[in-house]
This record gives C-alpha cells, sequence and structure tokens, in this order.
C-alpha cells in the first residue's frame, strides 16, 4: 500500500458486544492491520441500541447510529429501508471532514445507503466500493417481501439509480457476476469483481462431542446434521423437516438461529424425534455446538432465481464440516463445494429427491464425511480467508 488510506465503512450489521464478530467486524479489523484508518458507520436496523454513540476499538472508529422501530406496516418498512442513512450522514458530518475519506465501502441492498453514500460520491467525488450480497429488489419479490406493481418498480429504480454511483460492485462468484449483467443489463459496462464471502479461520475449542450431545440429546453415534442461519422466509428450512420423515432413527438434525419462523419451526419440532431447534449463541459457543455435528446443511428458497453464496459456508468449513446443499439452479455454490473444494454434496431447484438421497449417501459413509470435512477446511484456508478479501479489495480500487 502506497500510503496509509482512511476508509469509511458503511454497514446495517456489525457486532459491538465482541461476542460474535461477522463478515464487517473482521473485513474492518483486517483493514486496520495494514496500516488503513477505518471508520465503521454502524446503522443498527435491529433497533437494540437505542441511543447514537461513538467508540474507538481495535484501532478502529465506529460510530453507531440508533435507529426508532417504526410500527407503521409497509410505510415503516420503506422509512426503514430508504431513508435510514440521512441521519446517518447528520451524524457522520459532526465528527468528521468527510471529504477526507478515500473510500467508502458500503453492503447491499444498496438502496439502505442513499442517504450517505449519494453525498460522499455527488459532492466530494469519494470512490466508492458496494458489496453486492444479494439482488434487491428482485429476491425480496420472489420471496414475497416485496410485492410486485409499482412498489416493486419504485425500488428497482432507487436500487438502480444507487447502483450507478459505484466505482467497483464486488459480487460473490463468477455466476453472480453473471447474474447482475442480465439483471442489471445497464451497468454491463461497470466495474466488477469476484468478491467471495470471507471470515478468520479460528480454534473451536476443546470440543466434548459426547457432552454436548447429550445435552442435546443425541447420541454419539447419531450422524447429526446442522443448519446454522436466520429462520426467515427464503431460507428453505422446511425441506428439514421433510427429510426427517424419510430419514432413518439415527440420522438428527439440528437448527441453530433466529427469526420470524423461530416459534414455528420450534413448534413443528415437537413433532419430530429427530429434529431439535435451538436459540442462536455467542460465536464461539456456536462453533463448538456444530463442531459436535457431522455435516453443515445449505438451503436456499427453490423458487427463487438469484444466486447465492452463504456465508454459513465459512464457519461449517473452519471447524472440517462437510456440506450437503440443495440450492437454485442459477447458483454456481454447488460446484464450487463438490468439485473445487471436493468438500460436500448437492442437489438443485426442484428435485428434492435428490437432496433425501444425497442425506442417505453422505450420512451412510462416514470416513468419506469425514474427508470431505477436511477437504472443505484447506479450501477455505486457500480461498476464503479475510486477508484474500482485503488483498481484492485494494487491488479493485487501485490502492
Amino acid at each position: 500500500m502506497k500510503d496509509v488510506k482512511k476508509i469509511l465503512m458503511v454497514c446495517t450489521k456489525y457486532d459491538i458486544s465482541g461476542g460474535s464478530p461477522w463478515l464487517t467486524n473482521e473485513f474492518a479489523e483486517s483493514l486496520v492491520e495494514r496500516g488503513v484508518h477505518v471508520v465503521v458507520c454502524f446503522v443498527d436496523w435491529s433497533t437494540k441500541n437505542k441511543s447514537t454513540f461513538f467508540e474507538q476499538r481495535r484501532g478502529l472508529d465506529v460510530l453507531v447510529v440508533a435507529k426508532k422501530n417504526h410500527r407503521l406496516g409497509l410505510l415503516g418498512k420503506a422509512i426503514k429501508w430508504f431513508g435510514g442513512s440521512g441521519r446517518a450522514y447528520k451524524e457522520l458530518v459532526r465528527k468528521y471532514d468527510v471529504s477526507s475519506f478515500d473510500v467508502v465501502v458500503s453492503f447491499s441492498p444498496s438502496s439502505t445507503d442513499r442517504g450517505l453514500v449519494n453525498k460522499l460520491v455527488d459532492q466530494y467525488g469519494i470512490k466508492s466500493f458496494h458489496v453486492l450480497w444479494d439482488f434487491f429488489p428482485l429476491h425480496h419479490k420472489q420471496i414475497g417481501l416485496i410485492p410486485s406493481g409499482w412498489i416493486y418498480n419504485l425500488a428497482r429504480k432507487i436500487e438502480s439509480k444507487m447502483l450507478s454511483r459505484h466505482d467497483v460492485i464486488g459480487l460473490m462468484s463468477p455466476a453472480n457476476v453473471d447474474f447482475f449483467d442480465e439483471v442489471w443489463p445497464e451497468f454491463k459496462n461497470k466495474k466488477k469483481v469476484v468478491f467471495p464471502i470471507w471470515g478468520k479461520s479460528g480454534d473451536s475449542g476443546i470440543c466434548d462431542v459426547a457432552a454436548i450431545r447429550s445435552e442435546l440429546g443425541f447420541a454419539r453415534e447419531d450422524y447429526v446434521f446442522v443448519y446454522g442461519g436466520q429462520l426467515n422466509a427464503g431460507r428453505g428450512v422446511e425441506l428439514i423437516f421433510e427429510a426427517a420423515k424419510k430419514s432413518p432413527s439415527n440420522v438428527k438434525f439440528l437448527i441453530i438461529g433466529w427469526g420470524v419462523n423461530f416459534e414455528k419451526f420450534k413448534k413443528y419440532a415437537e413433532d419430530f424425534p429427530n429434529v431439535l431447534v435451538v436459540p442462536p449463541r455467542p460465536r464461539a459457543d456456536y462453533k463448538k455446538l456444530i463442531s459436535s455435528c457431522d455435516c453443515g446443511l445449505v438451503l436456499t428458497d427453490s423458487k427463487t432465481s438469484v444466486p447465492t453464496f452463504p456465508s454459513k459456508t465459512f464457519d461449517y468449513f473452519d471447524v472440517g464440516l462437510p456440506i450437503l446443499a440443495h440450492v437454485e439452479a442459477t447458483t454456481d455454490y454447488g460446484e464450487v463445494i463438490s468439485q473445487e473444494a471436493q468438500a460436500g454434496f448437492f442437489s438443485v431447484g426442484s428435485d428434492f429427491d435428490a437432496f433425501y438421497e444425497n442425506i442417505s449417501l453422505i450420512s451412510g459413509d462416514l470416513n468419506k464425511s469425514k474427508k470431505m470435512g477436511l477437504n472443505g477446511k484447506d479450501y477455505l484456508r486457500r480461498e476464503l480467508q479475510v486477508d484474500m478479501a482485503v488483498d481484492r479489495f485494494i487491488n479493485s480500487v487501485n490502492f
């Protein structure tokens, strides 16, 4: 790096507790390790923080912008999505000379940052790097979170305007780059880079598998599949219960997460002796928990056409779990897992029979399952470290 740079990172998800660091935490901290001055502007969509505050930690400046919980139905959601960053900008200019930033980094949906990124790009000519993880608003329409018609069209118009502001767009895989060009043909010539998910490998700690399984009600000889993630619409979690109906008694399923469907799934599980639903835990505890399992599940809604590359992949690979995935037909995630990493099996779309067959296949060969888990751990070290994400970022913005 030629000289010390100053970067503003705008996000709606960032762990300030220190117990469950997220991708944004790891990315910011890795930049700091390179000598970059990083300011994190965290617009707290969860509304857990009731007041705005500023603190410095691990060489980072962190501005936490509190948001009100608007209980106004669709109008409240619109305020949250499209009006949240205006206040963040006002808070930011009170503390910083915003023209001094070299690059602003943001995360999808781009619409959520319009009141901030617009001003930085238009008024001060600051470079903008956008990490696109989901294709708003198309994906949200396909899973029923946004209705068709004028609401979708308006959301698309706003998102398109915001995407035009970015100098570089990072997408999770080559399939995501191709899909972006199809969905947003007006930006076909915009600079795009393949920007996979990332993380920081770590020791999951001493894991007493027998003790953890006993706590959960699983036997040591059971083959345990684990799903860790959000329990909201568009996650495909219902497929676990269908698989549980068809699985032998020694095959168990553990669901860890939180979301609007948590109580519903917990109620479902009462009728399944081989399914357990538990709330989330701090990341260190979560990694110990999944370490006691045999295979990680990655599921997406088969009705969507949007290609994904779920971030839960990192933690599965980090603790040495193979992956069994059922994903949308448009993604190249399955090929990455099964061919590049040689770390699991996948099925796609409406071919649910293939998913059930893969459950039997991987749970029926423990030696092969463990070998694929080791392959995944090796792939993570080669391809998905946060330092590699920082290298890609620095190269793409010409530091």
